[in-house]
């Protein structure tokens, strides 16, 4: 998946680029107006090292990292990727360690719709053009407007399961436009716009398979594997 993914967008012109598992506060939170008090910067939802740093929880992090790395440059697209980790109680759908791929895009003329439409691509690539999805506005701290994507869940063609949560539909993509302190923090050049795209990759390859619980996926059981069709 990760492979399909990396050269879809890379057709597009997104160049992939290696980032760190390992954070640091400045950069998983504060340099994306994350608030102090925002429960995403808890250590019930966060692994702290004892060294201060932060396991990448969103690969976001890692866009505003590589962004800050050659500053100033008005036109980019970048691809980044990999494992990140939550603090969470595992379930069908949740999961301390899942992958994300993030393609951002930054230039003059760059706009929302521009994330949308990436949106939709990596879902006809990965999933089919057949597929149904519904697109919603998603508040987040550091993308404004921001969206989320749901797909129809296809282990229990929208009736409701463990995997959908009984809602018949399964969020698989997030993304919107970087807010103006974020784009600063990014030092992004004014004039400048920029988009985000982040793909969950194990709950689309549970969708694929019509599997109803993403666990099997990063199991090394053959056992657990075998029960992916």
């Amino acid at each position: 998946m990760i492979d399909q993914v990396t050269d879809l967008l890379g057709g597009l012109g997104f160049v992939p680029t290696r980032s760190p598992l390992v954070e640091d506060v400045l950069h998983s939170f504060d340099l994306l107006g994350v608030p102090e008090d925002h429960a995403t910067r808890s250590p019930a939802h966060t692994f702290y090292l004892d060294d201060g740093g932060v396991l990448r929880s969103h690969t976001t992090s890692s866009v505003v990292r590589v962004l800050r790395e050659e500053p100033g440059r008005a036109e980019r697209r970048i691809l980044v990727g990999g494992a990140c980790f939550r603090n969470t109680t595992e379930s069908p759908r949740f999961v301390t360690q899942f992958h994300q791929m993030e393609a951002a895009a930054v230039g003059p003329e760059v706009v929302l719709g521009d994330a949308l439409g990436l949106a939709e691509v990596v879902l006809d690539d990965l999933l089919g053009p057949h597929h149904e999805a519904r697109f919603r506005f998603r508040p987040l701290p550091y993308v404004s407007p921001g969206f989320s994507v749901d797909a129809s869940c296809s282990s229990c063609d929208r009736a409701g399961c463990q995997l959908c949560g009984g809602r018949g539909f399964l969020e698989v993509i997030s993304g919107g436009a970087l807010t103006a302190a974020v784009r600063s923090a990014a030092k992004i050049p004014d004039g400048s716009n920029a988009v985000a795209v982040a793909v969950s990759l194990e709950r689309l390859l549970a969708i694929r398979h019509r599997v109803a619980d993403i666990r099997p996926f990063l199991s090394r059981s053959l056992q657990d594997l075998s029960q992916i069709g």
